[in-house]
């Protein structure tokens, strides 16, 4: 789970410092404009003095060509799950 957190948080540096293709051809993925990555990340949630790491996983969309990033998120609206995706990089 460690190397999985790291793995993401190599992934999202080398985003931010590297141009979108040149990272893509480094570990060669690059196989269309859009890749989806599943990733798991530690979280923290403070209440009264006490932190805490929680797991979280998600579902980020890379565009490979202009280097922004989202993430699904779920709502819940009227009781149904509403899915949508932020923009986490720009």
């Amino acid at each position: 789970m460690k190397r999985a957190s790291l793995v993401l948080l190599a992934a999202l540096a080398a985003q931010f410092f590297c141009p979108a293709q040149a990272f893509a051809e480094q570990v060669n993925i690059y196989q269309g404009r859009y890749q989806l990555m599943q990733v798991e990340y530690d979280s923290y949630e403070t209440k009264g003095k006490v932190t805490k790491a929680v797991k979280t996983e998600a579902l980020l969309k890379v565009d490979t060509e202009q280097g922004n990033t989202w993430i699904l998120v779920d709502d819940l609206k009227d009781g149904k799950i509403v899915r949508r995706w932020d923009l986490i990089t720009n």
